[in-house]
């Protein structure tokens, strides 16, 4: 489980390549795929995620819906800063 979040993290915070990726941590570039396609799902149906890096990505992303003219809801939120922003407490 460890190795999987090594993973998310080098992919969405440090914006790594699959094939780098692999290269450090050798796993097989398919392998990486799957997780990271299980992820992506994971964050469109809404899910919540324990790592608090992924978390804020993912609110991130969903208070970015905005830009579209979509009001993010607040239960596909992580963080409650996130909850707050998208129920209106912008200050």
């Amino acid at each position: 489980m460890a190795m999987y979040a090594e993973v998310r993290r080098m992919k969405m915070r440090d914006g790594l390549s699959i094939s780098e990726i692999a290269r450090r941590t050798s796993l097989s570039r398919n392998t990486i795929k799957a997780w990271m396609k299980g992820a992506c799902e994971a964050h469109s149906n809404g899910l919540i995620d324990a790592d608090v890096t992924v978390q804020c990505c993912w609110d991130a992303d969903r208070l970015d819906r905005w830009r579209v003219g979509v009001r993010p809801r607040a239960d596909y939120l992580c963080t409650d800063e996130a909850k707050r922003i998208a129920s209106g407490g912008v200050d």
